[in-house]
């Protein structure tokens, strides 16, 4: 059960229900999980065949007998450093999308509570944050987003 899992259990939510909130997390985790593997496989396979070629040339010489038990090891080895890598930034993804979520389930775009999100990410979602009203004799307030 990941970080992301832990906080949707303990937190509350008031207006979505909650397993509406998990089932975006769980989609969203798996999601980055499956296309940070893939990454990971990708990563391995050009290393492996970057070895192989490296090795495969050497063969002729008397040095190298059997040069595929360090193309295995560079494989391993990279396996482990891209899971290294990609593990920290899958959790980078993670805590990002929760801040997303406590930012639609908190706020609602009225100038008391506006949306916190990028503007990029607004645009996705088609979500603003509505202009403040302008009050009698201060003309108009121009809002947020045209800041």
């Amino acid at each position: 059960m990941t970080k992301s899992h832990t906080h949707t259990h303990t937190h509350t939510h008031t207006h979505t229900p909650s397993w509406i909130f998990l089932c975006r997390v769980f989609v969203l985790n798996s999601i980055t999980t499956f296309i940070f593997f893939l990454s990971q496989l990708l990563i391995v396979g050009i290393m492996g065949l970057i070895a192989f070629l490296v090795f495969d040339s050497l063969r002729t010489s008397e040095d190298l007998n059997y040069y595929l038990i360090p193309v295995i090891l560079l494989a391993v080895f990279a396996f482990f450093i891209s899971w290294a890598f990609f593990s920290i930034y899958d959790m980078a993804v993670d805590t990002l999308f929760l801040c997303f979520l406590e930012d639609l389930e908190r706020n609602d775009g009225s100038p008391e509570k506006p949306y916190y999100m990028s503007k990029g990410l607004k645009k996705v979602l088609g979500k603003k944050n509505k202009a403040p009203k302008a009050k009698d004799g201060e003309g108009e307030v121009m809002a947020e987003e045209d800041m």
